[in-house]
């Protein structure tokens, strides 16, 4: 789907939604639908740490290259570590993310009542190796 089809889909689907009296939830596709402010909040910190060891790995290279200005070897370093980096700004994305997840939740909460056995019972395994090898 292209950038133009997907706003000709959301712009549609919230102004039926509009009309019937109801809001639309556009929630981003990695967002799990329970916890999704925990979750949320997870992602934030991992971006943070990210950055952190971007702008590290940029000073590493200056301390072989100092003529070399930070600023564009940190968006070169992004760029070939992530091609086609996203448009949007990062606060934007921030907002959009934490309202969504609000918004999950906000609608969730009824429907978790309902479950069988409450998910504090499912196991979570955490590698960190393996997770610095998929980020």
């Amino acid at each position: 789907m292209t950038e133009n089809q997907y706003q000709y889909l959301t712009k549609t689907v919230k102004e039926k939604a509009r009309r019937e009296g109801l809001a639309a939830l556009f929630v981003p596709e990695w967002m799990p639908t329970e916890n999704a402010k925990q979750a949320n909040s997870m992602l934030v910190s991992l971006a943070g740490e990210l950055h952190q060891r971007a702008q590290e790995m940029t000073q590493d290279f200056l301390c072989h290259f100092p003529e070399c200005h930070s600023g564009l070897v940190l968006k070169e370093l992004v760029a070939l570590a992530f091609p086609q980096p996203g448009k949007e700004p990062v606060e934007l994305r921030c907002e959009r993310n934490q309202e969504a997840a609000s918004e999950l939740e906000k609608r969730a909460k009824p429907q978790q009542s309902k479950r069988s056995r409450p998910a504090s019972n499912i196991a979570i395994y955490c590698d960190a190796e393996f997770e610095a090898l998929c980020f």
